[in-house]
Parts: structure tokens; C-alpha cells; sequence
């Protein structure tokens, strides 16, 4: 049976790719073993064989965890993806038979509205025993040598002399740092253990009444770096720690397991070494291993669980506040406390607020926080409407009496000041707050924004209804940018967790990750715009832009506009160059993916400046390549191996005797016409930044080597006093040497081919999608675009006239500039 389900997992357990992912749960609460070999899990009564089941066995009284991820991975000995996710307002979910005729398990017609980390599924009656936790006596030894030998995990072993204490056992070494374990440690054994040796011997005991009722065995751990478990003399887990046959009392942790992850409870099911327990008394014994003797903290801290299972009540559905994967459920709610109701919208607004909160359920209560926190029973109690004179998160919560409580909904207002409640554009208007927060360079800051489009009378009005309203994340970006005073933001849309939330803002495709580009040193405001474009208009992908005006205020209980530092003036909201259907088009690969087909795509890589901690990798011809997707830190050694070895091949071919070949030579390996529309955009809009940096590529899985998407080109059309980029005669590439200027020397030294190909398209583009009308044309519709706007930009950046690197032409007005830039 499908006994426990959570549709929303922010927090809990995660799959093997570190995601956490939709999951099912099934049962066999019978007395045989079931072969699933055949059964289907769907979601849809049109496709009753959505998802069918490997041949795996579920052994009796046991749990099965399936992965609702859309992965849709079926191999017996890993875990289980199913190709559909569950909907959290409820749907269908059914386990059907092998031949398609009986619905064995199931919630029909749908299961209710799910709640995030709240598990959902059926009623249990068991017994569940804490035999170890954090009160547990300890007994400690850090061993100066191996005179113990493997006795001391004996459960006769005279400990006596070891010092006491109780779980967990650590050290910490900063105590204030925000990841500080020090809360956790019951035993701190940093005199003992700091630069003395990495491991450490730890023995408990707890005593069992009747070890032949107890059918389930939960282990949790906080763990840093690694740990060897044995129950009454056996070792039963190890993480991060050596095999049996090189354990020694210094041993260390075979890697070191990061903070983020060692303050979560990892849960591992032991039940299989049930058969262990003694009535009585039962030995549990740690060997803790830390990852250096330099280490300046260390962890572990178990806690064990014993079940004795009960029924399973398939007539009561409950909701779960403790998720339970892979094991019974515990104590549930028949119900759930309703969202509560807010008189106003999150958005802009002028004069001041009286919020007003509402539930139709009698007798609850409603709590409430204004900065951003999720409301517990501590929380303020609503009495009466809440006044909202500054930028605040109204964050409310229903607790109805019996009833797990409710979702945290969030409502964000932007009070705006007088001065600007009669703001208009004839661009989008962007409005952002941060509540006093800071954006810096290295990680995400949270603000609220929202985004006000143009209606039909082609105004956008600040006090005007919101395209997008929410929150959202925000850091600098840039390289060279950074110094300038207009600053340049990566830009994520969030959900209440502050986890990406895929939207459509302003009309673009829906996705989280954005750019709010900041022309500055490109006084047109414009080449960015353009050259996407253009690249678009020839039939590659790009990314799209919106221009918009942006106000952002930063300071803590205040109104948008109160200081006139907070226009920003002019910038172009954008995608990010990223993997997705709207985007550039390839597979996901995932962490799993280490063998073909999968292996060989997708891939996106760049040539550019590394990123703080990246290495990249060299090709055999020594180009430096960095990995943009997956990112470094996630792409797996098998999946860099194979991207080299992709990438090496392709040179060789290139550079081998044979290279003009269609089906041996470079051909084989790259997608041609896409390196040609790529010397294209960078030689027709000298972009100085061509070729050597900012060049991204991409491989599709089972495909050739694409160039592309074009990115950062606010340095072309004239903008760059340096590599004769001012000059509109002439190509760019001669400036360049080998290292900056890869592959197309070699390339245009096939005549016949790639050299014919480039003189080809040229000639088509230029008769038909780069006509100078065309062209020219582009530009007028931006100038009048940003005709009122700019005045605005250069009243709050008096830039005009003056230089800002790298200006090759420095005109007096916006015009000049447009006028130049349209010239050359």
C-alpha cells in the first residue's frame, strides 16, 4: 500500500543528486515478499502504465521510498525516479497492477492540498521507543595508541575508566560562527582530541524490554567528518570512514562532510540489523573520525529510534508535521489549519496601511511577524488591524485547535514617498527593497520586488498593477563593472522559502535565475540590447530583454524615493544564460548520468575569466575552459573526463592531416554554421571581449559542439579604446594571438569548405537579415525607446561627456552618442 506521501519537500530527505524531490511511500504489511517487477505508479487516469516498477523485491514489514522527481530512473539497485511529480493542490495517485487491470493502492480521486515539509498518508498505530539521544550517558576515550585493539566495541568491555559524558561528542572550535556546533556537544573533547588524533571511541547503552517486538531500526546522525557504528559488537554503518580491514584507532574520515550538511539529522534505516538486539541491556559503539587532526571542529551526535510496528488504518488519512521516508508514520492531524486573508495585495503603496487578517474557521487564532520570520505560537496574535507605515513582510499563520497549523503566507509592502506616488515611464518600472539589507558581490540578498509593465496607454504607473510581485534574490555582478557607480545585479525570483520560483516576468519565458544589466560606460544605453538582437533575428538563441527603470531602496523603515539616490536610473532586465527549454535547449545532466547516452550532454562551457575557486580544465591545445553547467563544484569526475577527452578529440581532428573531411575531420565534432554566426556577431559588432572572453559553447546530448549564446557585448560597435576597437575598418581577429583567438585559424584554412560556408552566409545575411536598413532600423526603435527614459538616467549618472573606461568616442549628449554609434 502507498502509505505516506509529501508533495512539497523544501527541507527533508534528499535523492541522490542532493535534490530535494516530490517522494511516495510504499508498504508491504503482509507476511510474504512482493516482487514489483511490472506494477505502475501514475498520477493520470488516461495512463494507467505512466511509471512501471523495476524487478526489485519488498521484503515483509518493510518500506519502499519512490522519488516523485520526473527523473524517471528504474534500475534495481538505486533509487527509484518515478516521470511525473506530485501537484500540491492533489491529483490522482494509484499503483496498478502489472496487467493494468486492478488499482492495488492509492488516494482517488485526488489526495488534498499538500503543506511544505508536511508529509501526508494513512493513520499507524505503532509503538515508537528513543533508546539513544542527546541525555544518553556516554562513556569517552580518545586512544593515544592501539593497545585497545577492536575489543573496546565488545559489549563485556570494562569502559570504567573512560571519562563521562553525554551525546553529542565534539568540538568547536568557533563558537559563534552562524554554524557553530557548540549547541549540539554534550561532551566537548577538544583538549583530548585537537591535534592529538582524529579519532575518537565512544560507547553507550540502552536496555530493551522485548527485542522480539521491535520490527524497525532509525538511526539519525549529525555527523562531522565520519563515523563507524556496531550494535552490541558488530558493525552495522560507517559514513565517510575506511573499510574494516584499515580501521585503526588514528584513522581519519575519508572526506570531510560540510557544516551545511553535518547540523542536519542524516536518517538511516537499520532495520535489517534488528536481529542484533538482546532483551536487556544493548551496547551501542561509535568510532568518531575527523578529517584532521587540524580540524577546528568535529561531531557526532546519533540518535536511535526503535519501532514496534502496528497496524496500517487505510480508513484515516492524516497530515504528518515529522516525515517518516522509509519508515511508519507517526502521530498525524486529521485536518490542517486554513491559509489566513489579507485585505491588501503585496505592492506598492502610498499614505499608510491597516492591514487586515481573516479566517472563516471558527475559534482560531492568527499570528503574525512584520520581518519576514515564519510566526510560531509565540508569535503576536492578531487583534486588530495592522498598520504598515514602512517597506515590511506581514507574514501570517492560522493554528485552528486540533488541527496541524497552517501555511505561512507572506504579504510584502513598498511604502512609496510622496515625491514619487506620481511617478509614470513609458518603460516598466521596477521597484525594489531590500529592508535594510546589504547586496554584496559573494552571496544572495534577500529583497522584495516588483515589476509594473506598460498598459495599453503605453505608461507605466508606480502605483500600477503588478506583472510580478514577490520576493526575491539579489548580488552584484560583473568583473571590470564593479567599479562602476551603477552596479550591475544577478537577480533570482523566490517563493516564500526563499527557494527559485520560476515566473514569467514582463512577458519573458518563465524561469527564476535574471540579470538587471546596467549600461554605464555604453552611454547608448543600447549595445547589449542590439546585439542580441540581431543574434536572435538569425536564428540563434540569445538572451531577451526588457529595458526598465529601477528604483531600489536599502535602508530599513523607510519609503521607496524618500532619498533621490534611489532611482537608478536605466537597466535592461535579461535572462541569464542558462540550461532550460527556453534557453539554451540541452538535457539536464545529473550527477548520475556517468555512462552513454547520458554522459555526453548536456554540457555548457565557457571561455572566460574563472570564477573564485574554479580551475577549469586545458584542452590538449591549450585552451583554458571553464565549466558553466553543471558548475564545477557539482559535475561529476567521470562527466569532466568525458567533456576533455570530447573536447581533445575535437582538436585533434582539427589539427590533424585529415581535417577538411566531413565525417573524420573537424566536422564530425562541431556544429559548423554555429561557429560561423559566432565570427559573425563578434567581427560585425567588434566586440573587443570576442573570442578570448565571455565566449560560451554548449554540447547537446548525442550532438556536435555548438558555439553560443553571444553574451556581454557593451564593449562593441566603437565602445573600446584599445585592440583598434574605435575603428570600424577592419577585422578584430588579427589583434588577437593563438591563445585568444581558438580554432578559426585553423578552420578558415579549409577553403573549400569552412571558408566557402563563411562567405555564403555573409552574403545571405547581408542581403537579407543584416541589411543596413535592417540594421539602422534596429536602432531608431531603441533611440525612441529610451527617448524620455535616458534623460532621467543621465540627471542621476552625469556621465555624458565625461570618459568612463573604455570610451573610444566621448560625445556631449545622448544623442551624439547615438548618432556616432550609428555612423561607424
Amino acid at each position: 500500500m502507498i502509505t505516506e506521501i509529501l508533495s512539497v519537500n523544501r527541507s527533508g530527505l534528499q535523492d541522490e543528486d542532493g535534490e530535494y524531490q516530490d517522494w511516495i511511500e510504499l508498504y508491504n504489511g503482509g507476511d510474504s515478499a512482493v516482487n514489483l517487477a511490472g506494477y505502475k505508479l501514475t498520477d493520470d487516469v488516461e495512463d494507467l502504465s505512466k511509471w512501471e516498477f523495476p524487478a526489485i523485491t519488498l521484503e515483509p514489514r518493510r518500506y519502499l521510498v519512490v522519488f516523485a522527481s520526473d527523473k524517471d530512473r528504474r534500475l534495481p539497485n538505486s533509487q527509484l525516479h518515478t516521470n511525473f511529480k506530485l501537484e500540491r493542490q492533489g491529483e490522482l495517485l494509484a499503483m496498478i497492477t502489472p496487467d493494468g487491470s486492478t488499482v492495488v493502492a492509492g488516494f482517488a480521486p485526488e489526495y488534498p492540498r499538500q503543506i511544505s515539509d508536511v508529509s501526508w498518508g494513512l493513520a499507524t498505530d505503532s509503538e515508537f521507543i528513543r533508546a539513544v539521544d542527546s541525555d544518553t550517558a556516554v562513556r569517552v576515550l580518545v586512544p593515544p595508541d592501539a593497545m585497545l585493539g577492536p575489543d573496546w566495541v565488545a559489549p563485556g568491555f570494562d569502559d570504567s575508566s573512560w571519562r563521562e559524558g553525554t551525546f553529542g561528542v565534539g568540538l568547536e572550535r568557533s563558537p559563534t560562527s552562524a554554524r557553530s556546533f557548540t549547541p549540539m556537544i554534550g561532551t566537548d573533547v577538544e583538549e583530548a582530541m585537537y591535534r592529538v588524533n582524529t579519532s575518537v571511541y565512544i560507547r553507550s547503552t540502552f536496555s530493551v524490554a522485548d527485542s522480539s517486538a521491535i520490527d524497525s531500526m532509525l538511526l539519525g546522525m549529525q555527523y562531522d567528518d565520519g563515523f563507524v557504528l556496531f550494535l552490541n559488537g558488530e558493525r552495522i554503518l560507517d559514513a565517510n570512514a575506511p573499510p574494516a580491514a584499515s580501521l585503526g584507532w588514528d584513522s581519519d574520515a575519508t572526506t570531510s562532510h560540510p557544516d551545511t550538511r553535518a547540523v542536519e539529522f542524516e536518517e538511516f534505516d537499520l532495520s535489517e540489523h534488528v536481529s542484533l538486539l538482546r532483551d536487556g541491556v544493548n551496547v551501542l559503539a561509535i568510532q568518531g573520525l575527523n578529517v584532521s587532526m587540524s580540524s577546528n571542529d568535529f561531531l557526532i551526535n546519533p540518535v536511535l529510534e526503535l519501532i514496534d510496528l502496528g497496524p496500517v488504518n487505510a480508513e484515516v488519512r492524516q497530515y504528518f508535521l515529522e516525515p517518516t521516508p522509509g519508515g511508519p508514520n507517526r502521530q498525524g492531524y486529521d485536518a490542517v489549519s486554513p491559509d489566513p486573508s489579507f485585505s491588501h495585495d503585496s505592492g506598492a503603496y502610498p499614505g499608510a496601511l491597516a492591514v487586515e487578517l481573516s479566517t472563516e474557521a471558527e475559534g482560531a487564532i492568527i499570528r503574525y511577524t512584520l520581518d519576514g520570520t515564519i510566526p510560531d505560537e509565540t508569535s503576536e496574535a492578531y487583534t486588530g488591524p495592522v498598520a504598515i507605515e514602512a517597506a515590511a513582510t506581514l507574514t501570517a499563520r492560522v493554528w485552528v485547535e486540533a488541527a496541524l497549523p497552517g501555511e505561512a503566507v507572506a504579504r510584502s509592502y513598498l511604502m512609496l514617498a510622496d515625491s514619487v506616488r506620481n511617478f509614470t515611464s513609458d518603460l516598466p518600472i521596477v521597484l525594489i527593497d531590500t529592508f535594510g539589507r546589504a547586496i554584496n558581490e559573494g552571496t544572495y540578498t534577500q529583497v522584495f520586488c516588483q515589476f509594473i509593465d506598460v498598459g495599453e496607454d503605453g505608461r507605466a504607473r508606480i502605483t500600477g498593477e503588478s506583472d510580478y510581485v514577490g520576493r526575491a534574490g539579489m548580488k552584484l555582478r560583473g568583473s571590470s563593472s564593479l567599479g562602476f557607480a551603477k552596479k550591475q545585479y544577478a537577480f533570482e525570483t523566490w517563493d516564500e522559502a526563499n527557494e527559485d520560483l520560476d515566473v514569467s516576468v514582463l512577458g519573458l519565458p518563465s524561469e527564476s535565475d535574471w540579470i538587471l544589466h546596467a549600461p554605464y560606460s555604453d552611454k547608448s544605453l543600447m549595445r547589449n540590447v542590439l546585439s542580441y538582437e540581431w543574434s536572435n533575428h538569425i536564428g540563434r538563441y540569445a538572451v531577451r530583454t526588457k529595458f526598465v527603470e529601477v528604483y531600489i531602496n536599502s535602508r530599513r523603515g523607510s519609503r521607496i524615493g524618500s532619498a533621490a539616490n534611489e532611482y537608478m536610473g536605466v537597466y535592461v532586465f535579461m535572462e541569464k544564460i542558462k540550461r532550460d527549454g527556453d534557453r539554451v535547449d540541452i538535457d539536464r545532466l545529473l550527477p548520475g548520468d556517468e555512462s552513454a547516452p547520458e554522459i555526453t550532454g548536456g554540457y555548457i562551457l565557457k571561455k572566460d575569466r574563472l570564477d573564485p575557486g574554479d580551475t577549469g580544465f586545458t584542452t590538449s591545445r591549450g585552451q583554458r575552459l571553464a565549466y558553466f553547467y553543471p558548475k564545477e563544484r557539482l559535475i561529476r569526475p567521470a562527466q569532466r573526463t568525458y567533456i576533455r577527452n570530447f573536447m581533445n578529440t575535437f582538436e585533434a581532428a582539427l589539427y590533424g592531416g585529415n581535417f577538411r573531411d566531413p565525417e573524420n575531420g573537424y566536422a564530425a565534432h562541431i556544429d559548423v554554421m554555429s561557429f560561423i554566426d559566432h565570427h559573425i556577431m563578434v567581427e560585425l559588432t567588434k566586440n573587443i571581449d570576442g573570442y578570448r572572453l565571455s565566449t560560451f559553447m554548449y554540447k547537446p546530448r548525442g550532438g556536435k559542439l555548438t558555439m553560443g549564446p553571444i553574451w556581454d557585448y557593451n564593449l562593441s560597435l566603437g565602445n573600446a579604446n584599445y585592440l583598434n576597437g574605435g575603428n570600424p575598418v577592419g577585422w578584430y581577429y588579427p589583434q588577437l594571438n593563438a591563445n585568444d583567438y581558438p580554432w578559426y585559424a585553423r578552420l578558415f584554412q579549409d577553403t573549400a569548405g569552412f571558408r566557402a560556408l563563411y562567405n555564403e552566409r555573409w552574403r545571405q545575411l547581408r542581403n537579407e537579415l543584416f541589411t543596413l536598413d535592417y540594421l539602422l532600423g534596429t536602432v531608431e526603435q531603441r533611440t525612441a525607446r529610451l527617448r524620455e527614459s535616458q534623460q532621467r538616467n543621465f540627471q542621476r549618472w552625469n556621465i555624458l561627456g565625461s570618459y568612463v573606461w573604455p570610451n573610444f568616442f566621448i560625445a556631449p549628449t545622448w544623442d551624439a552618442e547615438i548618432v556616432w554609434m550609428s555612423g561607424w
